[in-house]
């Protein structure tokens, strides 16, 4: 959830539940067919049994081991460095999402990557109420600095508010994406993504302003 308004301390029991309907949803419904089934034959996939990086463990040369959801490999041996942590960039590569290419990379980094994780973070507020961390949505509560006020959870007009603020930012970020592929098959001929084949997409189809309309999902 890191390119999503979450907390690190969000609680993520419920998103794996929602990933896979959501996601196909999403991707037959806003992205086409032709396209989102180009997405899963291309993406790139780690060794069955990645784990999470684990602290105080040695990784040698081409291992791969996930780190807060991203896919990083090793690139020395007796590789004890934290991947999102560690300065030198000799230690660990990120894995690109479809490899060298670059087209579907940056449309996945730059468009398609938030936007699913902001639609997976307002789907599962409902879940895991109510705060954008351990409690779910929460709200200020009491007079004084912000370290002497207390939290009490969001109500359902609370809820519904900034479910509706997000809703109107997933419409800005659809529009930037569809602007985005429209021009890259205008101008970018090296661009082998079949971009062209999005039937129709725009902010009301994938990115609904009303809470009981469709909403999509996310995978890192």
């Amino acid at each position: 959830m890191a390119f999503s308004p979450a907390g690190r301390d969000y609680p993520t029991d419920k998103i794996c539940q929602l990933i896979p309907q959501i996601e196909l949803e999403f991707g037959y419904e806003c992205l086409g067919e032709t396209l989102y089934d180009w997405m899963r034959e291309n993406v790139t996939t780690t060794p069955i049994g990645t784990g999470e990086w684990q602290s105080g463990c040695s990784y040698n040369t081409g291992d791969y081991v996930t780190r807060r959801g991203w896919p990083f490999i090793s690139l020395t041996d007796l590789n004890t460095c934290d991947p999102i942590n560690d300065e030198d960039p000799a230690t660990w590569a990120e894995v690109e999402r479809f490899g060298t290419n670059a087209c579907a990379n940056e449309f996945w980094e730059d468009y398609l990557r938030p936007i699913l994780a902001n639609k997976i973070f307002s789907r599962s507020l409902n879940f895991t109420t109510r705060k954008a961390g351990a409690n779910g949505l929460t709200m200020l509560e009491g007079g004084g600095s912000y370290q002497a006020q207390g939290f009490r959870s969001g109500n359902k007009a609370e809820l519904s508010e900034y479910k509706k603020d997000l809703n109107a930012e997933l419409e800005t970020m659809v529009s930037n994406m569809t602007r985005w592929a429209n021009l890259k098959i205008k101008n970018d001929s090296t661009c082998t993504v079949p971009l062209s084949s999005i039937p129709g997409c725009n902010p009301g189809l994938c990115a609904p302003s009303s809470n009981s309309v469709r909403r999509w999902g996310f995978k890192h």
